[in-house]
């Protein structure tokens, strides 16, 4: 279907075609590997250029794709979030040092201040406070998953508040995943997930093609269905459902249980840490407040 579709695009005119080798339910958490073998095949199917996306976490990536789908060039989405040095390996590509993700963070609110300081407009300088936040919780994952540090991000109102929590962060020590370095550590990078999902797909001896998927799922509804009107019927007999029944139904309601005993206690954190924001951005604006008062009766 896909390489129909590539097809077709390219007899309506397109000069370059970019493929992301995942199926549109792969998305969030469930995310899997990059079907490279797919970009593969559309490369071959088409005469015009094709650029390969998904599955780019560093520069070894980036040659290991191009050897496998044949593609023109790669793209990277996520990754660059995480790691905007990521085609240059980490060096600075005026005089060679490394750039670790402290450093790329200041770098970045730098930029970040030079726009601002063009921009009149308090509502886009709030949109863009907003988007340099969320940025950088992924370029410092590891080191915002402290609370404390957490909470002093979620707190800022300005591009250099974001810049002092950067340095304060800096000054922890914290422990970064290193790409591109003999201490690389994926375990500790935002972008991870991918290649967990890599590790748990070449396990598989023999990997299931979409169709093959449709029908399990569809079998595990027929199961579901079958189960539940055995238990409906049991239960309106006056009877109990057999063993096997029973024992799947109590695993299913323990699992269910816990599942959203978890996610209660997420949002239960995740509200605390609002309220202690909210209160934290009260007090900031209000010495704020009370501070340009002074300086007004001053002058």
């Amino acid at each position: 279907a896909s390489v129909a579709l590539c097809r077709r695009l390219q007899d309506a005119g397109a000069s370059v075609i970019c493929v992301h080798g995942r199926r549109r339910e792969e998305k969030k958490q469930f995310v899997g590997a990059a079907d490279w073998p797919a970009i593969a095949a559309v490369v071959d199917a088409l005469e015009v250029p094709v650029i390969a996306n998904g599955g780019i976490s560093c520069a070894a990536d980036v040659a290991a794709c191009l050897e496998a789908t044949g593609a023109a060039a790669v793209m990277s989405s996520e990754g660059l979030l995480e790691n905007p040095a990521l085609f240059c390996a980490n060096r600075h590509p005026q005089d060679g040092r490394y750039l670790d993700q402290n450093e790329l963070a200041s770098l970045y609110l730098d930029e970040c201040l030079k726009l601002d300081a063009h921009q009149d407009d308090v509502a886009l300088r709030q949109k863009r406070i907003a988007q340099a936040r969320s940025h950088l919780f992924k370029m410092l994952h590891n080191g915002l998953r402290e609370p404390a540090m957490c909470d002093q991000m979620l707190a800022t109102t300005s591009l250099n508040d974001l810049k002092e929590v950067v340095e304060t962060l800096r000054g922890t020590g914290w422990a970064q995943p290193r790409f591109h370095t003999d201490q690389q550590d994926f375990g500790l990078s935002w972008y991870a997930r991918h290649r967990c999902a890599a590790a748990e797909v070449d396990a598989e001896p023999v990997p299931m093609t979409l169709e093959q998927r449709k029908a399990e799922l569809k079998q595990r509804l027929a199961k579901r269905l079958t189960e539940g009107a055995a238990r409906r019927n049991a239960e309106s007999a006056g009877t109990s459902p057999s063993p096997a029944h029973s024992v799947e139904e109590q695993e299913r309601e323990r699992l269910l249980l816990e599942a959203k005993a978890k996610k209660e206690n997420h949002f239960k954190a995740r509200r605390a840490r609002n309220r202690k924001r909210r209160t934290l951005k009260a007090e900031r604006l209000k010495s704020g407040t009370a501070t340009a008062g002074h300086a007004s009766l001053q002058g």
